[in-house]
């Protein structure tokens, strides 16, 4: 959640690519848009904003010299930005270059099973951010999936549980 450390994943997604491979990020440990950034007394832009220099260094890239940068994008369910992470592609022209997936959590499932409100958030702060329905979030997703392909799920508590490799 610095810029240097932003900056620095950049490089090597661009290193990554003109060599060929693809890459693929978690943008929840990025403050939510708005958010105040207390070293320039401004507001940060969100995971998206960033996503976007990623998109367009992966399309001006020619991945290994025959095609764009690949991207798979992660916002956890959690973060205060995720509904405009789950409509990102909705039209068709931004994150051409991503794969896009919101990690959800055994608990979200269980709250979308029961209809009820889950917490957001705050990345930086872990403060709770606001609420929202887990089944409406969830519906939103499976429709979006239907329209254009993304986001994709995927089950984070059930990767790490897993996981052969932990630590």
């Amino acid at each position: 959640d610095t810029m240097e450390g932003i900056f620095d994943a950049l490089k090597t997604t661009a290193l990554v690519h003109k060599g060929g491979g693809g890459t693929g990020f978690s943008f929840g440990r990025l403050r939510p848009s708005g958010a105040r950034v207390g070293s320039t007394d401004g507001v940060a832009g969100g995971p998206l904003s960033f996503m976007e220099i990623f998109d367009t260094t992966g399309r001006e890239l020619m991945q290994g010299g025959v095609r764009v940068g690949a991207n798979m994008g992660i916002l956890p369910v959690h973060h205060p930005d995720i509904l405009h992470f789950i409509d990102a592609k909705l039209d068709g022209k931004k994150f051409q270059n991503f794969n896009l997936s919101v990690a959800v959590t055994d608990e979200f499932m269980e709250k979308v099973k029961a209809n009820e409100n889950y917490n957001l958030i705050n990345p930086k702060t872990k403060e709770v951010a606001g609420q929202l329905n887990a089944k409406e979030v969830f519906e939103k997703m499976v429709n979006n999936a239907w329209k254009n392909g993304d986001p994709g799920i995927i089950f984070i508590d059930e990767m790490n549980k897993y996981n052969p490799t932990p630590h």
